[in-house]
């Protein structure tokens, strides 16, 4: 069985990697998690949607 390497290779795809996953552990288990804690709602997830913009610039 022939080994090939499958993770980014240059800066590009490191960009586009670290996007991926930064999008989907801000939008999707940060809130999520969130709800867990506070209990779900609409509201209370509509509430962190709101503040993970600035939390994911700093």
């Amino acid at each position: 069985m022939e080994y090939y390497l499958t993770l980014p290779r240059n800066k590009k795809e490191m960009a586009v990697f670290m996007g991926i996953i930064s999008l989907i552990s801000v939008n999707i288990i940060a809130p999520l998690i969130t709800c867990f804690e506070i209990g779900f709602s609409w509201k209370a997830w509509k509430d962190v949607m709101s503040l993970l913009p600035v939390l994911w610039l700093r």
